[in-house]
């Protein structure tokens, strides 16, 4: 079981992608500011009248896990409906990992880990010299990008962990506070790119 003693901290209801698909526009919208515990997926279909954006809600949905906390959504879309959702994965039993779910025009498939978390989220902010009570920020946005029938995702997570006794060494293949050139001296995320092909 993973234990923390602070809360692990997000940014509050940030979104990043648009996909276009078949007329509609696919969105990811952070749907709680409870840190993304749920992220929503919804379908609008826009249209132009009189020089003016109208939109209607086509079809909306909630992907959600026990016990976990699904942060910094974002979709891909292929032109035949198929798609995928990246998000980080973090929670009490959960290093932050990088993880995703199939989408189509009926349904969000089961949450998939791409490459699980290894360690705790290990950055300055999350010490009280910065913040009392620490509030540790959490690396980037997802991203999302299609090209030639392949969804590419992009994810935040924690790829590597290291003793402070390591962290505090300074030897040729190992500068100071880089744990073996494996994350920067203040944060300790990194980004997993994933290929899916619906």
């Amino acid at each position: 079981m993973v234990r923390r003693e602070t809360t692990f901290s997000p940014s509050a209801t940030m979104s990043s992608t648009l996909n276009w698909r078949s007329g509609k526009a696919v969105k990811d919208f952070p749907r709680s500011r409870n840190f993304h515990r749920i992220s929503s997926r919804n379908r609008v279909r826009p249209t132009l009248s009189d020089g003016h954006v109208q939109g209607s809600l086509v079809k909306q949905g909630h992907v959600a896990v026990a016990g976990a906390n699904l942060t910094y959504p974002a979709i891909g879309v292929l032109p035949n409906g198929e798609g995928a959702m990246a998000f980080t994965l973090v929670g009490r039993d959960d290093y932050p990992s990088a993880a995703w779910a199939p989408i189509d025009v009926h349904s969000v498939g089961s949450v998939r880990i791409a490459g699980h978390g290894v360690g705790p989220d290990d950055g300055f902010s999350g010490y009280k010299a910065f913040g009392d009570p620490p509030r540790p920020r959490w690396g980037d946005y997802g991203a999302a990008a299609v090209s030639n029938g392949t969804i590419w995702l992009g994810s935040e997570y924690i790829a590597q962990r290291c003793s402070f006794t390591r962290y505090v060494t300074d030897a040729p293949n190992s500068p100071m506070f880089t744990c073996g050139n494996a994350r920067t001296s203040l944060a300790n995320w990194a980004t997993r790119i994933t290929a899916v092909r619906p």
